[in-house]
């Protein structure tokens, strides 16, 4: 499948973390949603590519009905898949070898977190609002409630709209954090999602050489689908990550 398009952070490669952050693609070739012209069929074969790559069968698979909110599922080997895709939440978490979570996106980051010493993941999407109302920080909390080591803990932040496309105004950018104001060269008031994440993990003890960035950026790399480039167009892209990588 060389031709899949996905990158992999070094970090949970090396603790044995089967993973992936999946583009479009050209065409696009790989839609996880029906939209810009993408048929049912052709989600249904991205989504066999994806958990071919990943090593599972597909019911082991699950993701969520984003809503830019707080909420955390913690999903077991057995789940209905089409249970949490019904299901409200922005972060899911597993721990039994074979599951998968994953979450979409179109310039919101996605976050792949694990812990090779229990073997605890976590996918979360992170826009704005969630990123503002802490969900990074709320996963962290969930995993150490779970057995979780925050010493062992790896975070990866994949593909989203870098603060330099991010414009949002001045009246947004007034309401912000100052740590999320950010102005680029031509003085456009723009907001820095990942300068949000970043503060918050480290709010929550985790140290900056646990996290791997993407330096991707959704809007301008025409190899991911972007909301604000596609408007209602714009499909999705998946991030995922298997539990039950190397423990002890």
């Amino acid at each position: 499948m060389a031709d899949l398009p996905v990158t992999q952070a070094s970090n949970l490669v090396a603790g044995g973390f089967q993973h992936g952050f999946f583009g479009c693609g050209p065409a696009p070739g790989l839609p996880m949603v029906a939209r810009g012209g993408a048929s049912p069929v052709r989600v249904a074969e991205s989504r066999g590519r994806i958990v071919r790559y990943l090593g599972i069968v597909p019911e082991a698979l699950h993701r969520a009905q984003q809503v830019h909110g707080l909420g955390i599922l913690e999903v077991s080997e057995g789940d209905d898949r089409r249970r949490w895709g019904e299901t409200e939440g922005d972060a899911l978490i597993a721990r039994e070898p074979g599951v998968a979570v994953g979450v979409l996106t179109a310039d919101c980051a996605p976050l792949l977190a694990a812990d090779s010493s229990s073997g605890w993941v976590a996918a979360a999407h992170l826009g704005r609002r969630g990123a503002l109302a802490g969900l990074a920080g709320a996963v962290v909390g969930r995993l150490l409630e779970k057995g979780a080591s925050l010493e062992h803990l790896r975070f990866a932040v994949g593909p989203h709209i870098q603060a330099e496309s991010y414009e949002v105004g001045e009246a947004l950018y007034q309401e912000l954090p100052t740590v999320a104001q950010h102005r680029d060269q031509a003085g456009r008031a723009c907001c820095n999602l990942r300068a949000i994440i970043a503060a918050d993990l480290a709010g929550h003890g985790v140290r900056p050489e646990q996290i791997e960035w993407s330096p991707a950026d959704t809007l301008s790399d025409m190899g991911f689908f972007s909301y604000r480039r596609q408007g209602d167009q714009a499909g999705r892209q998946l991030s995922a990550i298997v539990a039950g990588g190397a423990r002890g």
